[in-house]
C-alpha cells in the first residue's frame, strides 16, 4: 500500500503538478475578478427583477468594489468575459501537459470553449446565489435559519462541484469522456479543496498572524497561498483522471 502511495506521488511529481499548480494559480487569480463580476453582477440583476433579498457572503462584499448598478456596454461585458476565460484556456493546455500531447490544439477554437465555460460558470453561480435569495425572500421564520444556513452550505458545495466538473471537462484531451469518467479525479478534487478550505479558514482565523510579519501584505500572501494548495488539488484531480483513462 504504501509503495503504491509512493509510486503514485512519484508519478504526479513527473507530470510537473507543482509546478502545473503554480501556473493555474497565476491565471486563476488574473481571471477572478472579470469572473466574480459577471457572475455576481448577473444574480444581483435577476435578483432585483424578481425582488429577491440580495445576500451575498460577507467575505464579498468586504472586498469587492465595483459598483454593480452602473450601466455597462456590451463591448465591456465582451471584454470581462473574454479575460475570465484565461483560466479556462490555461487548463486546457495543462490538460495538453498532463496527457502528454505532442501536437498542442490550443487554437481559436479553444478560446469559444474557454468563453462558453465562463457562461457556464455564470449560471452555476447565479442559480446557486438566487436558490440562497429565494430562502432568505420567503423563509423569514426564527427557526429557519438553521434551515437558510444548512441551504447555503450545500449550494456552495454544489457550485464547488459543477465548477470541478466544468474543470475536468475542459482539460481532458479525450473527446468522447464523459463526466461520468472523470468522477474519479472530480471526487478527488472536491473532497481535497473542502478539507484545504476547512483547515485554512481554522488555522488563518485562529492561529496565523500574518499581519505582524508581512502587514499589508498579509492579505495577498494568504489569497495566494490558498488558491495554490486549490490549484494542487485540481492538477492532482485531473492527473488521476488522465491515467485512469490512460489504463482503461
Amino acid at each position: 500500500m504504501v509503495k503504491k502511495i509512493l509510486d503514485y506521488f512519484k508519478y504526479c511529481k513527473n507530470k510537473r503538478y507543482d509546478t502545473l499548480a503554480g501556473t493555474l494559480s497565476f491565471f486563476f487569480i488574473l481571471s477572478f475578478i472579470p469572473l466574480l463580476y459577471l457572475c455576481i453582477s448577473t444574480y444581483v440583476k435577476i435578483g432585483n427583477w424578481f425582488n429577491l433579498e440580495i445576500a451575498l457572503p460577507s467575505v464579498i462584499v468586504n472586498y469587492i468594489s465595483f459598483d454593480l448598478n452602473a450601466g455597462v456596454s456590451t463591448l465591456f461585458i465582451l471584454t470581462t468575459i473574454y479575460s475570465a476565460s484565461k483560466y479556462f484556456t490555461q487548463l486546457r493546455k495543462t490538460g495538453e501537459i498532463i496527457y502528454e500531447i505532442k501536437k498542442p490544439k490550443v487554437t481559436f477554437k479553444t478560446q469559444i470553449f474557454s468563453c462558453l465555460f465562463v457562461l457556464l460558470l455564470m449560471l452555476i453561480v447565479s442559480a446557486g446565489l438566487l436558490a440562497i435569495s429565494i430562502g432568505n425572500t420567503f423563509l423569514k421564520y426564527p427557526w429557519a435559519k438553521v434551515l437558510i444556513n444548512i441551504l447555503t452550505y450545500l449550494i456552495f458545495f454544489l457550485m464547488l462541484f459543477g465548477f470541478l466538473c466544468i474543470i475536468n471537462k475542459n482539460a481532458c484531451q479525450t473527446a468522447d469522456a464523459k463526466i461520468k469518467d472523470l468522477k474519479g479525479g472530480i471526487l478527488f478534487s472536491l473532497v481535497y479543496v473542502t478539507i484545504v478550505s476547512i483547515i485554512f479558514l481554522i488555522y488563518v482565523t485562529y492561529f496565523a498572524n500574518y499581519d505582524k510579519l508581512y502587514g499589508v501584505f498579509s492579505t495577498i500572501l494568504i489569497a495566494f497561498l490558498y488558491v495554490f494548495l486549490m490549484m494542487q488539488g485540481i492538477v492532482v484531480g485531473i492527473i488521476i483522471n488522465e491515467r485512469k483513462l490512460k489504463n482503461k
